[in-house]
């Protein structure tokens, strides 16, 4: 039953990224849902509210940051967990990152097992 399931946001403007990583998802049993951009990711939260458990957000949308949409989706529900993405994150950058409300910060490529950690954290 999906109901069961842990629900996934992806928030990531490269889209053949958004689709492996949704069927990654799939594969570990939850169901994933994508966005290209702030505005997408904000609308399915609002849709979804209280029903998102994991959100991986990239560092780099079109126009803003992954901070800035970390602030947005907070305002709406303030219970998912949280993970930037970054292909370039540096440890000062993980203790910035953190400090501004992410729960982890992921690097990028993403490795399997790396996500399947995260999505079992949640």
């Amino acid at each position: 039953m999906i109901d069961d399931k842990k629900l996934v946001l992806i928030v990531d403007d490269e889209e053949n990224l958004r689709e492996i990583i949704s069927e990654m998802f799939e594969m570990f049993g939850g169901k994933a849902i994508s966005a290209s951009n702030m505005q997408e990711a904000l609308e399915i939260v609002k849709r979804h509210k209280t029903k998102i458990d994991l959100a991986i957000i990239d560092y780099n949308l079109d126009g803003v940051t992954g901070d800035e949409v970390l602030k947005e989706i907070e305002q709406i529900d303030d219970t998912i967990y949280t993970v930037l993405a970054s292909g370039m994150i540096t440890e000062y950058d993980r203790e910035k990152y953190e400090n501004l409300g992410f729960d982890e910060i992921i690097k990028k490529p993403y490795r399997m097992e790396d996500l399947n950690t995260l999505y079992e954290k949640c």
